[in-house]
């Protein structure tokens, strides 16, 4: 079945979930989302579609091991890569304190992303991993890659935003030096 054929058959499943997220999103109740994917993923088990968007909904949910699950399951089934996949992968594994395996998630979508849509996030979240596993000259490295950023009062490492800013001063407090603020 082709691409095309797919998006017409699944169609009304995806406006369906899209419409569940959105209530979710405003409720906080991923009921309605959950009960669409569940059906989804039973009726059409080899649909990567199905699990992808099962994932997103556990995301929501904050159940990071199931949405990852779902996640590989999806990038297995699709048979080709995303590099939003491995950057969704990525994010998931940091939530579970997955920290290699992030790591290496990182460096794929960093791999992949020739038109430079990440731009420094992703190195960011890398210096974030490598903070966490104490190799800090490699997080440091990361750090280097990314322009400089203004430090934002509200963002701290494993957010959705860091600046590189606030990544330096906690290597610099990490090696025993002082910061400021």
């Amino acid at each position: 079945m082709s691409k095309e054929q797919q998006m017409v058959m699944f169609w009304p499943t995806i406006e369906g979930l899209d419409a569940a997220l959105d209530h979710g999103r405003s409720s906080k109740d991923f009921t309605a989302a959950l009960k669409i994917c569940e059906e989804h993923c039973r009726k059409h088990p080899q649909d990567a579609v199905g699990f992808a968007a099962r994932s997103r909904v556990f995301t929501y949910m904050r159940m990071p091991a199931r949405a990852l699950a779902d996640l590989d399951l999806s990038m297995a089934l699709q048979g080709y890569d995303f590099v939003s996949d491995f950057a969704q992968r990525a994010a998931l594994q940091m939530a579970l304190e997955r920290w290699p395996d992030a790591i290496q998630s990182w460096l794929t979508a960093i791999s992949m992303d020739e038109e430079g849509w990440f731009e420094t996030y992703a190195n960011l979240q890398l210096a974030d991993c490598y903070i966490a596993i104490g190799d800090l000259d490699a997080a440091e490295r990361e750090c280097a890659k990314a322009s400089p950023t203004p430090p934002l009062p509200a963002c701290r490492p494993g957010r959705l935003y860091v600046s590189a800013a606030i990544l330096l001063e906690d290597i610099t407090r990490l090696r025993g030096g002082a910061t400021q603020g």
